[in-house]
């Protein structure tokens, strides 16, 4: 916690009297290695420039275009649930039960 003008106007100063609380927004982006670029990278920019490279490098290997886009954690939906995993697991119950 910081003084708001570092006491240059004295006691009778609001400013001076309060303290107030300076939070620093975190980031939504880690650095982190990325293996599917192949490098260390510290920016969603930099994520994304890297991405671009290997989408350009692809075209040229294979002569088929590609655009790769970056994929986040709340980008990708939830795995959906198979009712057939409910009956195998209502099954295993039932034949546990009758032994």
């Amino acid at each position: 916690m910081i003084r708001t003008h570092y006491g240059q106007h004295g006691q009778d100063c609001f400013g001076c009297r309060v303290r107030t609380v300076q939070l620093a927004p975190s980031r939504a982006f880690q650095p982190h290695y990325n293996h599917a670029v192949g490098q260390y990278v510290s920016t969603d920019s930099e994520f994304r420039d890297a991405l671009k490279r290997c989408s350009d490098r692809s075209t040229a290997e294979t002569g088929i275009p590609h655009d790769f886009q970056p994929r986040y954690p709340g980008d990708i939906p939830a795995p959906p649930y198979r009712e057939a995993d409910g009956v195998l697991d209502t099954r295993a119950r039932n034949l546990s039960d009758i032994k």
